[in-house]
């Protein structure tokens, strides 16, 4: 019940301000092109606003290749109106302050030329990033306690692919084929592997056989993992070959302990639960504690955890939300540091939505552990 409650109200949160912004980018047309009839600018914000998740809703009951299609065409939709609001709202900024140096008359002008072309230039920018392949990022992190024998060990770290019915499958294929070539020891997945409409366990079996890491693969739910359901994302994580942490710890035969958590926010982990999983860590050996959303980093580094490692947050995907979800998570992406704990936050191999990123780059990480 919490959670249904919970998913209502971000839905009806976040179809308010869906069409708050399409009524904005309306207004400032109508402004600027006088000559475009109001009746359309005043029907269209909330029938578009509306129709986009309507779709995505649709999406889940049915998997022809005509809803395929339209819910293509809604995640790029709702890509572009973000992008395009913020444009419009900087450049309404922008105006309003040069038209006390120009002139509003000519301030408008200006707009009316520059804001349009902008918008097509970050929208185009943004579907580029989106179908960009994954940039391969090598990063060293000195762990205490590592045995003289683990000095190179290297971790192949990936999540948020968010499989789909419009995530390529080639998005899947280019990201093992930088694994296989790096032939890691050990090989960790961040949770966010699938969404509504990927179904080819086949393909995912065959992967599976291709990636053989001596120490395993292994990997935590993300939250789409809930909403995909349970049952269904198990047998994925399992086609992939990924032994999943459900709350749980395992110890790898060359010492080296990992633990994982549950998504944090819809199963509602708790710090105390989340401490009662690492203080089954010993101290004295080298660990890694995986959570998909970047939180209780500080309460790793406080129980002798020597690197932590989350994703969820996609680096933001699309500029400026990484501005806005760092008002929600104090880690956003990259390297952290605290004494000699350390914490890595992924852009992701994937992306969510809309098929884009602006100003992100999606990517598949290797860490290579060094003796600290």
């Amino acid at each position: 019940m919490r959670s249904i409650l919970g998913f209502s109200l971000f839905m009806s949160s976040f179809t308010l301000i869906y069409v708050v912004m399409h009524y904005f980018v309306a207004w400032w047309i109508g402004r600027h092109f006088p000559a475009i009839p109001a009746l359309p600018l005043r029907l269209l914000p909330p029938l578009l606003a509306i129709a986009t998740p309507g779709m995505l809703a649709a999406l889940r009951h049915s998997h022809g290749k005509l809803m395929m299609l339209g819910s293509y065409c809604a995640y790029i939709w709702m890509g572009a109106i973000f992008i395009v609001f913020w444009t419009v709202l900087a450049g309404f900024i922008i105006e309003w302050l040069s038209g006390f140096a120009f002139g509003g008359e000519a301030a408008n002008l200006w707009a009316a030329r520059l804001v349009p072309a902008c918008c097509a230039f970050f929208v185009l920018l943004a579907l580029y990033g989106g179908f960009r392949k994954p940039a391969l990022k090598h990063i060293e992190i000195p762990m205490k306690n590592l045995p003289a024998g683990m000095n190179g060990f290297k971790i192949g770290f990936f999540a948020d692919m968010h499989m789909s019915a419009i995530m390529p499958v080639s998005h899947l294929l280019d990201t093992c084929d930088k694994l296989k070539a790096e032939n890691p020891d050990l090989i960790i997945f961040g949770g966010d592997f699938v969404d509504p409409g990927f179904y080819d366990m086949a393909l995912l079996r065959e992967l599976s056989a291709q990636l053989k890491p001596p120490y395993g693969k292994y990997a935590v739910f993300g939250n789409h993992e809930y909403y995909y359901s349970v049952r269904g994302a198990q047998e994925v994580y399992d086609s992939f070959g990924l032994t999943t942490l459900h709350n749980d710890t395992a110890a790898l035969s060359n010492g080296l302990q990992l633990a994982g958590i549950d998504d944090v926010r819809v199963m509602h982990i708790t710090q105390e639960e989340a401490d009662r999983v690492m203080d089954k860590l010993d101290p004295a050996k080298p660990s890694i504690f995986i959570t998909h959303e970047p939180y209780f980093f500080e309460d790793a580094a406080k129980r002798g955890v020597g690197l932590a490692l989350a994703g969820h947050t996609h680096a933001g995907q699309i500029f400026p939300f990484n501005l806005i979800i760092s008002l929600t998570y104090k880690y956003i992406y990259g390297l952290y540091s605290d004494g000699d704990a350390r914490f890595y936050v992924t852009s992701g191999s994937g992306w969510w939505g809309p098929p884009m990123r602006l100003f992100t780059r999606a990517e598949v990480v290797i860490i290579t552990l060094t003796p600290k």
